[in-house]
């Protein structure tokens, strides 16, 4: 622990002097953490932070989330932003952590929400909300509006971000590992139009096929095609840069692994469904003449471990 001393040639204070003084410095860090925007002029200040951030919906019109951020000291207002979403653990502030090295590296602003788990369902979180339970499958005709879903509260996020820092970047890119992997390919299937440049989706373990030849959330088959949600936009969900990582050791039938028929149907672990998965969207997409810009990227070695496949992504990504 440093010793603060005082300055040569002044007296030092008595010591009730100095405790109060303490006292003070400590309710004003209580009070700025406590802040509903973390302490900085620009709203996001350097190295780690969180902030509360709005996230109604028409069932839940107070709720809120927090929003964990890492900022270095050298990201401008020209350099990339980074969604990271969590695991089913729903540790956003690790998964930020796990990130600090590379945003150092490559001058990334790194946002991680927190999609926590008092306040959104699982369906809320893996599916994105365009269903709020499981006894609402099959998708009702009537189901949540957009506004509702969570892949809509990215980019209001986004928006928000962009405004207390400056940023002139007008997409950002988003990574997801295991159950955010989950999040982040659906995404891309239900929200194609969102102002996301490159999305990761790591070692998910089951997936919701682009075809509909099986019935939702596995495929798209029973998802309502009217309004307000619309049919699937094809050009748009094989038109984003959706890039499944996969380790090649995440090959164990764990705990955590969904053990469904429909999900067995996809392959025996995460490493065959990831493959499985991009298969489908790409003879689909041939078969209609869509372009296609889906891609696999293997991490050698690596199982069912985010820390292990961040840096993997970070240079593939970034260090080009």
């Amino acid at each position: 622990m440093t010793a603060f001393l005082p300055s040569p040639g002044l007296k030092a204070r008595p010591a009730w002097r100095r405790g109060a003084a303490l006292l003070v410095a400590v309710v004003v860090l209580l009070s700025a953490a406590g802040c509903r925007e973390p302490p900085g002029a620009d709203g996001i200040p350097t190295g780690t932070a969180w902030f509360r951030f709005a996230a109604p919906s028409s069932a839940h019109p107070d709720r809120e989330i927090r929003v964990y951020t890492y900022r270095p000291a050298a990201h401008g207002a020209d350099d990339p932003i980074l969604f990271v979403m969590h695991g089913a653990s729903r540790n956003a502030d690790d998964y930020r952590d796990r990130w600090i090295e590379a945003a150092d590296r490559y001058r990334l602003l790194i946002v991680a929400p927190r999609i926590d788990e008092d306040d959104f369902s699982w369906e809320e979180f893996r599916l994105g909300g365009v269903v709020r339970n499981r006894e609402a499958l099959p998708v009702p005709a009537d189901g949540p509006p957009r506004s509702d879903w969570t892949f809509t509260l990215m980019e209001r996020l986004f928006d928000h971000v962009r405004a207390v820092t400056g940023s002139r970047r007008d997409h950002y890119d988003l990574f997801g590992h295991s159950a955010g992997g989950q999040f982040a390919h659906r995404f891309t299937l239900f929200l194609p139009g969102a102002r996301t440049g490159t999305i990761l989706a790591a070692n998910a373990g089951w997936y919701t096929f682009p075809t509909t030849n099986v019935r939702f959330p596995y495929a798209l088959a029973g998802f309502p095609t009217r309004p307000p949600l619309g049919p699937p936009d094809y050009a748009g969900m094989f038109g984003k840069r959706l890039v499944l990582v996969l380790g090649t050791a995440d090959t164990e039938r764990d705990r955590n692994l969904l053990k469904t028929p429909e999900a067995d149907a996809q392959g025996p672990h995460r490493l065959a469904r990831g493959h499985a998965f991009f298969t489908a969207g790409q003879t689909l997409a041939v078969q209609m003449g869509l372009p296609f810009r889906w891609e696999v990227v293997e991490v050698p070695g690596v199982g069912h471990s985010s820390a292990d496949v961040v840096p993997h992504v970070a240079r593939w990504l970034y260090g080009g």
